[in-house]
């Protein structure tokens, strides 16, 4: 059964209080009710320093190339998966590319040629998290916070291994807990921190404007 339009507890009593029925009316629809879904996306926000060399609508002005050793890129690649399954809200998708994720890692620490020691330094911290974000099952708000963590060791192999003919470019979120960023090799932006609750908020930057030159 659908919920009554006015709150219950703000509902006028009696005829004399029609008037104020009609003006709680505006206040119900902004609350919202029935599909939750916008009919048109989110607005952009770009807030602070992000706003100064970054754009939503830039993605090609910041993407970048990603990557030059194979192994390297399927952690990318699954990485990037997971995160958009965290911005579609989507829990077993979530659940399985976590696991994707922390396979890619374990084949790049386990292989000889073409990862550096440096690497394995960084995909150790990988296979760490990837363990805790496995146990997490499809919580996906724990599954947000440890896809923050995973930011500076990823990036660091990412900035390491630029070239390759596949595009990449950073996205931020100013609104996530820092560093609130993620890679994606597609358009439009799709937030993963926040989901539906706010998809598009975030902006598009190049990999040395998060700190990360070299890639």
């Amino acid at each position: 059964m659908a919920r009554p339009l006015i709150p219950r507890r703000l509902a006028p009593r009696g005829r004399s209080s029609l008037r104020t029925a009609f003006l709680w009316l505006p206040v119900s629809l902004a609350m919202g009710c029935g599909d939750d879904t916008p009919s048109t996306p989110p607005p952009v926000v770009v807030i602070g320093a992000a706003s100064e060399h970054a754009s939503a609508t830039g993605f090609d002005e910041y993407a970048g190339t990603c990557c030059d050793e194979p192994l390297i890129t399927a952690v990318v690649d699954t990485h990037i998966a997971l995160a958009t399954a965290l911005a579609a809200d989507d829990g077993p998708a979530a659940t399985a590319e976590v696991a994707a994720f922390k396979a890619a890692v374990e084949a790049a620490l386990g292989a000889g040629a073409g990862v550096t020691e440096a690497d394995r330094t960084h995909l150790s911290s990988l296979s760490d998290l990837g363990g805790r974000m496995v146990a997490l099952g499809a919580d996906l708000e724990g599954l947000r916070a440890e896809l923050g963590d995973t930011v500076d060791p990823l990036f660091t192999l990412v900035a390491a291994h630029g070239g390759g003919e596949g595009k990449l470019v950073v996205a931020y979120c100013p609104m996530a807990t820092p560093p609130g960023r993620w890679l994606q090799r597609t358009e439009p932006l799709a937030n993963p921190y926040y989901g539906a609750e706010m998809l598009r908020c975030g902006v598009f930057e190049s990999l040395a404007d998060a700190g990360y030159p070299g890639g």
